[in-house]
C-alpha cells in the first residue's frame, strides 16, 4: 500500500493521488491573478495618459475579472465536487490561453502598436502553461479517480 493504491475492490475516489497537483493550481490560480493584477495597477497610470488608455485598462480590467471570477467558480465546484468541476477546469486552460491574445489585440488596436511589439517572454510562459495545463485537462478527462470524484 505504499504507492498509494487504494485496497483492493475499493475505488479510486477523492482528493488524493495525482489530482493533488492540478487541486494545488486551481487554489493557487486566484492569488496568482491578484497578484499579477496588483502588479499591473503600477502601470496603469502612464497608459491612462494616452489617448485610448482609459480603454485599455478598463479592458485589461475585465479580463482579469473574468479571469479571477471563472477561477473563484472552478475552485468552489472542486471544492463542492460539482460534476462541473473538470469542465470548468477545461475553460480556466480556455481562458489562459485566449485572455492574453485578447490583450495583445487590444493593445495593438488601441494604442497603434504592432503585436509582434508586444509578444515577449510572456508568450513563452502562456504557451508552456498551456501546454502543462492541457495534460491536467487531458487528466481531468481520463482519470478514474477524477470520474468517482466528480462525475458519479
Amino acid at each position: 500500500m505504499s504507492d498509494g493504491a487504494p485496497p483492493a475492490g475499493k475505488p479510486l475516489e477523492g482528493f488524493g493521488g495525482w489530482l493533488i497537483l492540478p487541486m494545488i493550481g486551481v487554489c493557487l490560480a486566484p492569488v496568482r491573478t491578484l497578484a499579477e493584477a496588483a502588479t499591473s495597477l503600477a502601470s496603469y497610470g502612464p497608459v491612462l495618459e494616452v489617448p485610448n488608455g482609459t480603454a485599455l485598462v478598463a479592458i485589461e480590467v475585465a479580463l482579469n475579472v473574468v479571469l479571477l471570477v471563472l477561477q473563484i467558480v472552478t475552485l468552489v465546484a472542486m471544492f463542492g465536487r460539482r460534476s462541473t468541476f473538470p469542465r470548468l477546469f477545461r475553460w480556466v486552460w480556455i481562458a489562459s490561453m485566449v485572455l492574453p491574445i485578447v490583450d495583445i489585440v487590444a493593445v495593438s488596436a488601441l494604442l497603434g502598436v504592432s503585436p509582434t511589439a508586444l509578444m515577449d517572454a510572456d508568450m513563452a510562459r502562456v504557451a508552456v502553461a498551456a501546454v502543462v495545463m492541457g495534460l491536467w485537462v487531458w487528466y481531468m478527462h481520463a482519470s478514474v479517480r477524477v470520474k468517482n470524484t466528480f462525475i458519479r
